[in-house]
């Protein structure tokens, strides 16, 4: 966890923030993927995913001289003094949060396919893709677009980066909500047409990678910040609700801090997240000692616009944030989270602990590079700092 902060603390609209942020930015692999199709409810013809024999060999040759190298950097696990009670403890585990783990496992199986899912911005499904490319693994994403992109895949932001590793995108209906309804049918459709007709053998990463494997990515980085002395520091941690704040309820819950855990619900609604999260307590054992409702207070009113849409207000607050620290929030999760979280503190200060609050930055600047920010920043010419003196005259142009 890598930590860029310091104090945030400053005027905003001749109005205090009240209170001082730390902002914790975790980073992902990046970079290097699409050949798509859409996915209808039928399954996938042989046509649409089956190659050259060839081309197949070719893949499989260098996919498995990438993956037995990759297999180096296994590195056994062994969980803190304080999470050596829970269950299903991973044995290995590489590096990047929740993918280190379930990437580890991955390869530790002997998998060669990842098949991940999300909607179109997802963060997760392009971390998994770069990072399923580098370590030798085909991927194959299942993916939303949002209604006004219906039947296209954007070349921009995380889309964009998805593209350039190479990934298989397979596009579902914009009303794919439910991972168990929607999304995982078709996982393991597509996975038992990979193995009977490609020779395949898939690993199925759960949306947003929260599972009972995935959740020890948290789980170590609440133990990192708690070894560099962050936790005593504060009185709250915000976080966005899932499988991160799930995480960090269980390092709270085992190690004694007296932090208040606040999860951001910028998606679905409390009653979802507290029942992912006590399914994810109950995964590790800890299910007749403690409950979701005990450890978290999840934060409804989040969503804005929706998932993945922004308000010219929520992109103001981004923008002033990265003018005033060089911080820079995701518009899909963080920029929301960070936005609402200040208007909490300004109205109702009281379900504060108290005025020393962590906020865990969990979000990416890919998002930021979708086009939302571009037609944003067009729109503010009361912002702009572009100057022209493109003149040969040496004196600073005043007008400017």
């Amino acid at each position: 966890m890598y930590g860029l902060g310091g104090s945030c603390t400053r005027d905003t609209n001749d109005k205090l923030w009240d209170a001082e942020l730390r902002f914790a930015n975790k980073s992902l692999v990046q970079s290097r993927g699409v050949t798509f199709s859409t996915m209808s409810s039928s399954p996938p013809t042989r046509s649409t995913l089956v190659h050259s024999e060839d081309e197949l060999a070719d893949n499989r040759n260098s996919g498995e001289l990438m993956r037995a190298h990759s297999k180096k950097r296994l590195l056994p696990y062994s969980p803190p003094d304080w999470a050596t009670g829970l269950q299903g403890i991973p044995n290995v585990r590489i590096e990047a949060r929740k993918l280190e783990f379930l990437l580890a496992e991955a390869l530790d199986k002997g998998n060669d396919t990842l098949i991940g899912c999300g909607q179109i911005n997802s963060n997760l499904c392009r971390a998994l893709a770069c990072a399923g490319r580098e370590l030798g693994f085909n991927c194959h994403l299942l993916m939303r677009p949002n209604a006004e992109n219906t039947g296209e895949f954007p070349s921009e932001g995380n889309a964009a980066m998805i593209q350039l590793v190479g990934a298989n995108v397979h596009l579902v209906p914009p009303t794919a909500t439910s991972y168990e309804r929607d999304y995982l049918p078709k996982m393991k459709a597509l996975s038992s047409h990979l193995r009977s007709h490609s020779k395949m053998s898939p690993y199925l990463v759960p949306v947003a990678g929260t599972s009972p494997v995935g959740l020890f990515g948290p789980i170590e980085c609440f133990e990192e910040m708690r070894q560099q002395g962050v936790l005593e520091e504060f009185s709250d941690l915000v976080v966005t609700s899932g499988g991160t704040s799930a995480g960090f309820c269980i390092g709270n819950y085992l190690t004694g801090q007296k932090m208040k855990l606040h999860g951001m619900v910028a998606f679905k609604d409390t009653a979802f997240f507290h029942r992912q999260t006590n399914d994810l307590l109950h995964s590790v054992g800890l299910q007749d000692s403690v409950h979701s409702e005990d450890l978290i207070t999840m934060v409804e009113g989040v969503a804005g616009r929706g998932y993945g849409l922004s308000t010219d207000e929520e992109l103001e607050f981004i923008q002033d944030v990265a003018t005033h620290t060089g911080i820079f929030l995701d518009p899909i999760y963080t920029g929301k989270v960070a936005f609402h979280m200040i208007r909490r503190l300004r109205t109702s200060p009281e379900s504060f602990r108290g005025n020393k609050i962590l906020f865990y930055n969990s979000g990416s600047v890919l998002g930021l590079l979708d086009g939302r920010t571009r037609d944003f920043l067009k729109s503010k010419k009361t912002n702009n700092k572009i100057h022209d003196w493109t003149c040969d005259d040496l004196r600073f142009p005043v007008s400017n």
